[in-house]
């Protein structure tokens, strides 16, 4: 998709909402004021320089020069206002008294030597220039284009700056406060600002990740709310979240592995309620704070969490117990045999996660991201340019420490051959690994044994059956054949 690009002029309209001590929105009475009074705002990059280290020689002269990268700090945003609102001020400085009138009216504020007290987020819509370069109103996807967008997802400070009042011009106000880093609690804001895929108005379609200092849109399709009749705050009422997205993983280490770890992300809504599924008291657990549970007997269950302001917005998996390993299973196979520098990546995601995924191929190639199927399985193939030993990644994308690693020489070597002879339950494998090294022999019931490069090995099974066995060389198991071996009792 192209880029949309964009020419401002003036902005449309800003917006504070009143944040708590984690920079999520705080609902309720005053939480939000939107104004157009403002003259000018301006945004100063507070930058930390980098280190210069030089190494010098013996005779005195430089030998090399180096310096690390600049750190941002934070930003300082300051406003200069022509319209006076004491709910700004006061939810930008919380620690500042409102002033009320006989009837209850806020009618201005107690400048004090104490600062903050609160974070409070901002929005403003930048207004579009009239130039020939400006695409962003253009396309079937602009909705209600006209204007851009800023966000501030964690401001504080409230600091007040000049005020100035001469005879010629208006009397203007200026305060300014310093981003904070986002914990990510404003995720995609209580807010419709963006249409979605389907036309219909809501959150951002991006949340704001953790660790962002501000946004900015060179486009928004929602039109910026109108201002208030009369100056003040109003009420910010919580909106009907999306079902809570789940990371899900065991306990590391654990054998049997009977417990289950749950991540709610509530996109910023606040707490969530579990119900575990095996008749256990539902635990009440806090968005984005990982949650335990341990199973008393095996067995699958069915793990519900719903929103706990709004019980209707559910989402739910299923899990069995003892829990699969975390990790993604990967096997390479080189299954061409006119092209051995093909290699194909059988991957099987785990059963309580996602199954999305990411896989590397490690030989400088764009990352790739896939989608299992439901069972979790999916082959990918991959054509290397070049002869090498490469290391292939598989990582999950919700919890991307989660990840297989596998190496793989190419081309790969001519895999082994190998027949079966059985005898009741014990089956004889004969193996020419064309003088490649020894082999591993996975029996297709969970065992495996060493192979020779030439010779036998023997096996026997438990139960009759029909068993898909793989015998591959220990040196490049991508190289490897398949055996189907049938015993009978």
């Amino acid at each position: 998709m192209p880029s949309k690009c964009a020419t401002f002029a003036g902005a449309a309209m800003l917006r504070f909402t009143r944040l708590d001590n984690c920079c999520r929105p705080s609902y309720g009475e005053c939480g939000s004021v939107v104004t157009d009074g403002v003259i000018s705002m301006t945004i100063s990059s507070e930058v930390e320089d980098g280190d210069t280290n030089t190494v010098t020689k013996i005779n005195g002269k430089a030998c090399a020069t180096s310096k690390t990268d600049d750190v941002f700090q934070y930003a300082t945003v300051e406003i200069e206002f022509c319209v006076l609102d004491p709910d700004v001020v006061t939810m930008m400085n919380a620690n500042w008294p409102k002033v009320y009138d006989a009837f209850g009216n806020v009618v201005g504020f107690d400048v004090t030597s104490e600062l903050g007290g609160a974070n409070f987020a901002l929005e403003v819509w930048p207004q579009y220039a009239q130039s020939d370069d400006t695409d962003a109103c253009s396309g079937e996807e602009a909705g209600e284009g006209g204007q851009g967008y800023l966000l501030f997802p964690c401001l504080s400070g409230g600091a007040p700056d000049d005020i100035e009042i001469n005879g010629e011009d208006n009397t203007s106000f200026t305060f300014s406060g310093n981003t904070k880093a986002s914990t990510g609690g404003w995720a995609s804001g209580p807010y419709q600002v963006q249409l979605d895929e389907n036309g219909v108005p809501g959150g951002l379609v991006t949340p704001v990740p953790a660790g962002a200092h501000y946004r900015v849109m060179t486009a928004i399709d929602v039109a910026p709310p109108e201002p208030p009749e009369e100056c003040g705050c109003e009420e910010l009422i919580r909106p009907t979240p999306p079902p809570a997205e789940l990371q899900v993983t065991g306990v590391a280490g654990e054998n049997p592995r009977q417990s289950v770890r749950i991540r709610p992300n509530n996109h910023g809504f606040g707490a969530v309620i579990i119900n575990w599924g095996d008749n256990t008291p539902e635990t009440n657990a806090n968005d984005g704070i990982w949650t335990t549970h341990k199973y008393a007997a095996d067995g699958d269950y069915t793990i519900t969490v719903r929103d706990a302001q709004t019980p209707g917005v559910v989402t739910s998996l299923q899990v069995t117990v003892p829990l699969g390993p975390d990790e993604p299973q990967l096997t390479l196979t080189a299954d061409d045999p006119d092209d051995r520098m093909a290699v194909t990546a059988q991957i099987v995601m785990p059963a309580h996660a996602p199954k999305k995924g990411t896989i590397a191929w490690g030989d400088g190639t764009p990352q790739e991201e896939f989608e299992a199927a439901e069972d979790g399985t999916i082959n990918l193939v991959h054509t290397y340019a070049r002869p090498n030993i490469y290391t292939v990644t598989v990582q999950r994308t919700d919890v991307t420490t989660f990840r297989a690693r596998a190496a793989v020489t190419v081309p790969v070597a001519e895999p082994p051959t190998a027949t079966v002879a059985t005898a009741a339950l014990v089956a004889t494998m004969t193996i020419d690994n064309h003088g490649n090294g020894p082999t591993t022999i996975a029996w297709g019931d969970g065992k495996t044994s060493d192979g020779p490069d030439q010779g036998t090995a023997e096996h026997t099974y438990t139960e009759a059956g029909t068993y898909q066995a793989r015998v591959t060389s220990k040196v490049n198991p991508a190289s490897g054949v398949n055996v189907e071996v049938t015993v009978t009792a």
